[in-house]
């Protein structure tokens, strides 16, 4: 079998992006000049005692709350990073933005939101695991909130459709 190498020229899609990044330069400058992020201070967040390794909660069937200093990996970078859902108690629904509805899970009128969901390896030496993660602390990985996920993730489709 014979691989050949091929550079980032020859592939159409990356020629699209290197294009698409030029003709919006200007835009991502002004973006990250912005600083269009939302900060979290994850100061005292977390308790220091009682810290457990990986190891340990894995092999651990009986406790069902821990608390483990990890480090975090994104493994899948193509995640849409946020579902719809119910705005009162976060049930996933295949909805579009604003849907009204009547909530399967708490039976309350609601509206479809975007909430924050990540899928992440944590691991800290001693083991890792797959793991996802919602809401506040899927913010502090992402430094991002799930309307603006939401919006990236609406130009990366249109631009994958129409370019």
């Amino acid at each position: 079998m014979l691989l050949l190498r091929r550079g980032l020229n020859d592939i159409p899609e990356a020629q699209n992006l290197k294009t698409w990044r030029s003709n919006n330069l200007k835009i991502i400058v002004e973006m990250i000049a912005k600083d269009n992020f939302v900060h979290v201070d994850s100061s005292g967040m977390f308790p220091t005692e009682n810290v457990l390794s990986l190891a340990d909660v894995l092999s651990d069937t009986k406790t069902e709350r821990f608390t483990v200093q990890v480090s975090v990996q994104i493994t899948d970078l193509d995640q849409k990073y946020y579902y719809m859902a119910c705005e009162k108690c976060f049930s996933g629904i295949d909805a579009e933005l604003d849907y009204h509805y009547i909530c399967l899970a708490c039976k309350k009128p609601t509206i479809a939101k975007p909430r924050e969901k990540i899928h992440v390896n944590i691991y800290d030496g001693s083991g890792h695991l797959d793991v996802t993660v919602f809401g506040p602390q899927a913010i502090n990985i992402m430094q991002s909130d799930s309307d603006m996920c939401l919006e990236v993730f609406n130009k990366v489709i249109f631009f994958c459709l129409f370019m």
